[in-house]
Parts: structure tokens; sequence; C-alpha cells
């Protein structure tokens, strides 16, 4: 019985942590860090110990890393792939997505993407649940978690790579005074 409720004691100690890393048991990959300079990242593939380094374009346009990313950190790869200050915006945003092999899916999450009015920047997204619209600025979605936490990692690279490409363009004015800024490595 002790030896149980040892093993019990050791379980909700793995969960805590587990918790406190934000780790989620169906990601198969976590963001570890990404290189603005290099424009590098380093990924970890759950189950082992093993790393993924790579360009953040690459990492793009694998299908199985986005999909394989926790929603947030799918959008803050977005985010960087066009917002890093020594990459020319018009030549990336110019290629077709479908020339990338990027796909918005919808497998996962409780929201769906379904327009973005690209001169206000205007999301417009669906909760597939209640089968309700709303309407938010691209910028405002981001800063969201619960929204964000809830859409297909491809979908919310995508938002990423929108709201990236509005802050490249027009500055950081382009987010909201309660900009709350993601925790994330970065490396210089």
């Amino acid at each position: 019985m002790k030896l149980y409720k040892l093993l019990e004691f050791i379980k909700d100690v793995f969960n805590k942590l587990g918790e406190i890393y934000n780790f989620p048991r169906n990601a198969p990959y976590l963001l570890e860090e990404i290189n603005t300079e290099t424009e590098q990242i380093v990924i970890l593939c759950r189950g082992s110990r093993a790393y993924i380094k790579t360009t953040i374009e690459n990492a793009i346009v694998t299908p199985n890393i986005i999909e394989g990313l926790l929603p947030m950190q799918a959008c803050w790869l977005g985010y960087y792939y066009t917002y890093l200050p020594s990459v020319n915006i018009t030549k990336r945003i110019s290629r077709k997505y479908h020339e990338l092999g990027f796909k918005l899916q919808t497998k996962k999450g409780r929201f769906e993407v379904i327009s973005l009015e690209m001169n206000t920047s205007i999301l417009v997204y669906r909760d597939m649940k209640t089968n309700y619209m709303y309407k938010k600025k691209i910028t405002e979605v981001v800063q969201d978690p619960f929204v964000i936490n809830n859409i297909d990692p491809t979908q919310a690279c995508y938002i990423g790579m929108q709201a990236g490409y509005r802050v490249a363009k027009y500055g950081t004015n382009a987010f909201s005074e309660k900009s709350n800024k993601p925790i994330l490595k970065l490396v210089k």
C-alpha cells in the first residue's frame, strides 16, 4: 500500500511539473528557442531527448512541425517568419502559401478562421461549438491566449504571419496599449 501511495505522489509531482512548464500531453513538439539573428529555431521532440535545429522557413514549410506545435507557439513562429528585421518582407509575403506547402486546416481546436479583411486586418472566426461568429483585429487575436490556444496550429501560424506582417509594416503601434508580450527565449 505504501508503494502505491508513493507512485501516486510521483505521478502527481510530474503532472504538476508538466502544468508549470506548459507542456501538454497532446503536443509532440515544443518550441524551445528562436534565434532572431540566424533565423534558427530549436524544437524539442516530446517522448525523446532529441532536438530539431532548423530555420524558421523550413519549419513553416514542414506541415508535421507546424501541426505538432502548440497553437500559441505556431503563432509565434509565423510572427517571427514575417517580422524579423533582416527579412525582405515583400519577398516572403509575395510567395504564395501553396508554394510553401502551407495549408490551413481545421483538424484541432474550437475556433475556425473564416476570413481576414486585409485592408483593416479584421479577422472573422467562428466558434464551432456555438456557431457564433467573432470579429477582432488580428493583433488582438494574437494577444488573446484563449482564442489562439483553441485554433488549429496551422491557422494560428497564419494569424501570426499576418500579425508579424502588420507590425513590420506599421510598427509596434499596431498592437493595442494593453499588449502582453509572450515569454519566449530569444537569442541575439
